[in-house]
């Protein structure tokens, strides 16, 4: 059995830098944490206001709070998480699921630029 070392300044990206555990008192640096991307759902929409197809004719609960769906308007492929929020609808930046309700389903469609 060899045991290799990275020689001193050179960075050996298939080893992984952050510990396995974490010393009773010590907490895990922000820096070290990771976030996991939100869920993307492709091809979810054509238009935003118009269709059986289009962005506001989709249902959205909370679960599917973050996810992204991205579809086309005018040909143009875009980005639209869902946030909470009651935000009133303004195309092409804040669209209402068709099932929107400021009180019991309070979600929206949210452009990301």
């Amino acid at each position: 059995m060899s045991l290799t070392t990275t020689p001193p300044g050179v960075v050996d990206y298939n080893t992984p830098d952050t510990p396995t555990t974490v010393a009773p008192g010590h907490t895990t640096p922000a820096a070290l944490t990771t976030t996991p991307a939100p869920r993307l759902i492709p091809n979810a929409f054509v238009e935003l206001l118009t269709g059986g197809q289009a962005l506001n004719a989709r249902n959205v609960a909370a679960a599917d709070a973050g996810a992204v769906f991205q579809g086309t308007v005018a040909g143009v492929l875009n980005n639209y998480q869902v946030t909470a929020g009651t935000d009133a609808q303004s195309s092409p930046t804040i669209i209402h699921p068709a099932n929107y309700d400021a009180g019991t389903n309070a979600f929206v469609f949210t452009h990301l630029a």
